[in-house]
């Protein structure tokens, strides 16, 4: 780390320790840089007459937390249905919630809040919509006895716990485990302390939805995070038992300047392909189609991809089989880890119920037969993330085998090996849910997923359904599957590519360092100026009657 780096490293460790001088300075900060250009870019410059055929839907957005930085562009979406016509309401926490993702224990500020807050009280009025806070629906008495009702839960913590009709354990777990970064410590009072405050959050998030409902009753729940942890899954919960329809914008690794709507949709069903493959004149690619694949293909395969370059994980130039002392007369294995506590990973498990016990199983069932090697690859970003696991796959894997049975071999982040210098070498490629499998098919690799994954249902690739034909598939005792490579052209072309729709807002969706928006006023993100802020307006007001990957 060089000095510059090293300097501002120990200002903003004291800013930190000085929440009042954070204050300050972000305030300075904000009211000489940021804050002169949002105000305009969040006026109009002339004046506006709305179109006469507007929206009358009801949305709630459910945005909890303003220190993330998607919550910008959540709030413009927000903003251009409202311009469209739709009555939309915002939801902030207000400093209300005990457990949330921002409070961790990487957290090194005392006042953990410091950024919501700000931005809530900077930031978020300028877009001029109606803001609501968890106060608004919640009372302090009842904050502090819903507090007893989870220290008495997390006492005694139960394999389920049902209230208002949501069985609040999956979340609060999934929580607990984000908390310590996938490392839970061997303190059982702190484990317990943590449990108590995510659970008092996730009983405050439903009381809120259901008080929100009664009094707002909106049509349309709207956010980038909604199906996970104690401070949205609530709400995703709630509203979905009352048939409201729900919408997340979430960012995407494979293309930075774009974003997918309803990506946990592609998981849970194929109805999006079979309606983007029935609105095709032609089943096949066309030769533009099938060049831009290929290009972005290529660009994954050389690491050319921004994700690869920023993270700098893998070299590529290893002789791996040398190293890995691959043996091509055996079943060569490979099996692709998760980040096990990332986000949403427990709703999207099937044959086991998370990624450790897909891991262990796995190895349980080949640990006995030589005529096969399993090779297991954890996720390189459990190092070179941003958030890095406190406890990696490798880590689990160790203390269930301390001494590895001989057909298994742990590839490990630290080795840099990129898993398409894997691919001439893989028999059969096991997946939870990765879309690297989706990368394999295109290679011809024989895939198994265990997992909900987008391109499972189609045909492609290995769903067992029981752990007697897991193991017949990967012992090699099942035919491997042939899929049409047209048809799986097809399948690739829709998720990498046109499942992502093109984003004009901001410089890029993905890592964004936000210093305003990319259009002068109000006046350019109206109806008919911007055509892919239409469609996603579209695809949210309108559903039954747009087909998402039709942005073209």
């Amino acid at each position: 780390m060089n000095s510059t780096k090293k300097w501002k490293k120990k200002v903003r460790n004291f800013l930190n320790k000085h929440p009042q001088l954070m204050w300050i300075k972000k305030k300075v900060d904000f009211e000489k840089n940021l804050k002169p250009k949002l105000r305009k870019q969040l006026e109009f410059k002339s004046n506006i007459t709305l179109p006469s055929n507007l929206s009358s839907k009801k949305i709630l957005v459910p945005l909890i937390e303003t220190s993330h930085y998607q919550y910008l562009q959540i709030l413009i979406v927000a903003k251009a249905l409202q311009l469209r016509g739709a009555d939309v309401k915002v939801l902030l926490c207000g400093s209300r919630l005990d457990g949330c993702e921002i409070k961790n224990s990487r957290t090194q500020s005392k006042d953990p809040c410091l950024n919501c807050r700000f931005n809530a009280k900077e930031v978020v009025p300028l877009f001029q919509l109606d803001t609501l806070y968890l106060a608004d629906f919640i009372s302090d008495s009842e904050v502090r006895s819903l507090r007893t009702s989870a220290y008495k839960i997390a006492d005694f913590y139960p394999e389920k716990y049902d209230y208002e009709g949501i069985d609040l354990i999956p979340i609060v777990n999934d929580s607990v485990v984000r908390f310590f970064y996938g490392k839970l410590p061997d303190n059982t009072q702190k484990i317990k302390s943590v449990r108590s405050q995510h659970l008092t959050s996730a009983m405050i998030s439903c009381e809120v939805a259901k008080r929100i409902n009664r009094s707002f009753c909106p049509d349309i729940i709207f956010n980038n995070m909604l199906y996970s942890y104690s401070a949205w899954a609530p709400y995703s919960i709630y509203f979905q038992k009352e048939k409201k329809s729900l919408f997340t914008c979430s960012i995407s690794a494979f293309n930075f300047k774009a974003i997918v709507l309803n990506s946990m949709e592609l998981f849970i069903s194929n109805s999006r392909y079979e309606k983007f493959r029935g609105n095709r004149d032609n089943y096949f690619l066309n030769d533009d189609e099938k060049d831009e694949l290929i290009k972005f293909v290529n660009n994954r395969i050389s690491l050319k991809t921004n994700i690869f370059k920023n993270a700098n994980c893998f070299q590529g130039n290893q002789d791996i089989s040398a190293e890995l002392s691959i043996d091509p007369n055996k079943r060569n294995i490979f099996l692709f880890s998760n980040i096990y506590w990332d986000v949403g990973l427990t709703e999207k498990g099937k044959l086991f119920g998370n990624v450790i016990e897909w891991v262990l199983g796995t190895i349980n069932l080949v640990k006995n037969d030589n005529k096969c090697h399993l090779y297991i690859k954890t996720h390189p970003w459990e190092k070179y993330d941003s958030s890095p696991s406190s406890k990696g796959i490798d880590d689990f894997i160790h203390e269930k085998y301390p001494v590895l049975p001989k057909n298994v071999t742990l590839i490990l982040p630290e080795y840099k090996i990129s898993p398409y210098q894997l691919f001439p070498h893989i028999d059969l490629g096991i997946l939870f849910n990765g879309t690297l499998g989706l990368e394999m098919l295109l290679h011809n690799i024989p895939v198994v997923i265990t997992g909900l994954s987008p391109y499972g249902g189609v045909g492609l690739v290995h769903e067992p359904e029981s752990l007697e034909e897991y193991k017949n598939i990967l012992l090699g005792k099942v035919l491997p599957l042939e899929p049409s490579i047209d048809e799986v052209n097809l399948f690739a072309y829709f998720y990498f590519i046109k499942s992502l729709i093109p984003w004009t807002l901001t410089m890029q969706a993905y890592s964004d360092n936000f210093k305003g928006f990319t259009f002068d006023s109000l006046d350019d993100i109206m109806p008919g100026k911007d055509k892919y802020l239409d469609h996603i307006c579209n695809c949210i007001l309108d559903p039954e009657n747009t087909i998402v990957e039709g942005w073209e």
